[in-house]
Parts: structure tokens; C-alpha cells; sequence
């Protein structure tokens, strides 16, 4: 995306919207709808899943199913439903799908995996040191609002560049077996 000077545009970054939470709980039902019994939890991550942190617009959510076979048939189902499946991508037991823009005010980015995934486990850890750590998340709310300048137009180096500060605050919570290269960040 090109703005007026005819240069990359910043990661659009939102302030907090006491709506995400809303929005997550509307995805949380049309997804127990659409995969059924085998769905063990659905949890909200990322930074809109913390209060007062800036974030881009999307949610992003992970669906925990009790086996590998319930992951690949959540997947399918969710994909009949509109979801586009883009498979495990970093190799990291998360399967990624994503909704076409539009179709709803927040976009939406799912994960689905096994109960004890390592790499969902430390999204939630680093989710969980935000919310209770206000000096993290301003420092993340800070490095994000640089980052999204320094990065305009690349999404990828974007999240990469974040890597460091995600890892860092996971390993500070004492959960060492994770890195940010695990997480896809």
C-alpha cells in the first residue's frame, strides 16, 4: 500500500478497542459451531487479547482440538465455512487459516492444534506476561509503534524484528523451551 508521497505505508496499528473482546466472543461461538466436540478450548491471543495494547486489526485465536485427526477435520470445517487453510507454515504443530478480508470488521487469523503444543503454549505465556506486567506491554506497545514505521509495507520483517522482545519476556516466565523462531514470530 503506497501513500500520497508515494512511499510504503506504516503497519496499521489500532489503539485497544473494548469491542475485540466482543468480536472474539462472537468467533468463539460460530467456531464451536462449525467444529463441534472434539474442540478442547479456544483461547484469544495476540495484542488484541490484551487490554489497553495497540494492535493491528485482526484476531487472532487458537482452537485446541483433542487429536491430530480433530485438527486435520477442524481445519476442513472450517474451511467449508469460508476459512481459507494454509496448513502448518512454520512447521510448528500450528495450522494457520485466515478469513477473506471483509467479511467481517475485524479480520480474523485462526491457529488449531493438539492439546500441548509447545508453540501455543508459549502464545499464551507471552499473552498472559502482558496482561499482567503493564510495563511490558507498554515497552511492547513501544517497540510495535517503531517497528511499524521502520517496517513499512513488510508484514514479515515486521513480526521478525518483534522476535527478540517475544522471547526474551517468554523465557523471563521461566518457560525456556520456547523461542520466537517456534512461534513463527
Amino acid at each position: 500500500m503506497r501513500g500520497g508521497s508515494g512511499g510504503p505505508q506504516p503497519i496499521p496499528l489500532m489503539p485497544y478497542d473494548a469491542e475485540w473482546p466482543i468480536a472474539f466472543a462472537s468467533l468463539e461461538r460460530e467456531v464451536r459451531g462449525i467444529v463441534g466436540a472434539e474442540m478442547v478450548a479456544i483461547d484469544h491471543i495476540g495484542s488484541t487479547a490484551v487490554p489497553g495494547l495497540c494492535a493491528k486489526p485482526k484476531l487472532d485465536a487458537v482452537v485446541v482440538m483433542a487429536s491430530r485427526t480433530a485438527v486435520v477435520e477442524a481445519a476442513a470445517a472450517l474451511a467449508a465455512a469460508g476459512y481459507l487453510d494454509h496448513g502448518d507454515v512454520h512447521s510448528n504443530g500450528l495450522w494457520l487459516l485466515t478469513c477473506l478480508p471483509g467479511r467481517y470488521r475485524v479480520r480474523r487469523r485462526l491457529y488449531a492444534c493438539v492439546v500441548g503444543t509447545p508453540a501455543h503454549e508459549a502464545r499464551l505465556v507471552f499473552r498472559d506476561r502482558l496482561r499482567t506486567r503493564p510495563d511490558a506491554a507498554a515497552a511492547y506497545a513501544a517497540l510495535k509503534r517503531r517497528l511499524a514505521v521502520e517496517f513499512a509495507g513488510d508484514v514479515d520483517g515486521y513480526t521478525r524484528a518483534k522476535g527478540a522482545f517475544v522471547e526474551k519476556l517468554i523465557r523471563g516466565a521461566g518457560a525456556l523451551r520456547y523461542s520466537a523462531a517456534a512461534l513463527g514470530a
